[in-house]
């Protein structure tokens, strides 16, 4: 993440760069305009200039002309191709970043249905192991009403980690 930050800083700064050269050229490019409609004001005011200089003037000068146009037209694709690159970095960044944090979520559900299944298989034993007792107690003459009771009981706690269980399905 810091590397992809300071790429951004670095792509940022170009950009801001390009920026500026671009406003360079547009200030050159306007004064350039400027010169020309004096120079053609002039003419028009019958000023004596000489037409082969002005001729040769007009020419250098749209030539200059062209060159920066020329230089902002790959100033500004070059900046456009920074620009789908940094998006394109910091999309991917994104997509790797939401993966793992699904990925991290998964596995501490897994953990909790895990330990829920653990629970439930302590509490099933625990509840066999009573209904062996009451069993046992039965042909023995003990009394019915006690040992329903400690089933109930398990049962009860048997229903609660099925629930939550249940209730962590969802999640999933």
């Amino acid at each position: 993440m810091r590397r992809l930050s300071v790429e951004l800083s670095g792509s940022q700064s170009e950009i801001n760069m390009l920026i500026l050269e671009s406003q360079k050229y547009d200030s050159m490019l306007q004064f350039l305009v400027s010169e020309r409609e004096m120079i053609l004001r002039a003419v028009m005011d019958g000023e004596e200039i000489d037409p082969l200089y002005q001729v040769s003037d007009l020419q250098a000068e749209e030539a200059k002309r062209k060159k920066l146009e020329d230089k902002v037209s790959i100033f500004q694709k070059q900046w456009q191709h920074a620009m789908a690159q940094t998006l394109a970095d910091i999309e991917k960044t994104a997509d790797d970043t939401e993966l793992k944090e699904y990925r991290a979520r998964l596995a501490i559900l897994g953990a909790e249905l895990n330990e829920k299944n653990d629970m439930i298989a302590v509490i099933e034993k625990e509840k066999n192991a009573f209904e062996e007792l009451s069993l046992r107690a039965m042909s023995m003459g003990m009394s019915i009403s006690d040992q329903s009771q400690e089933i109930d009981r398990l049962n009860d706690r048997y229903r609660q980690a099925l629930t939550s269980k249940l209730d962590l399905y969802p999640e999933l």
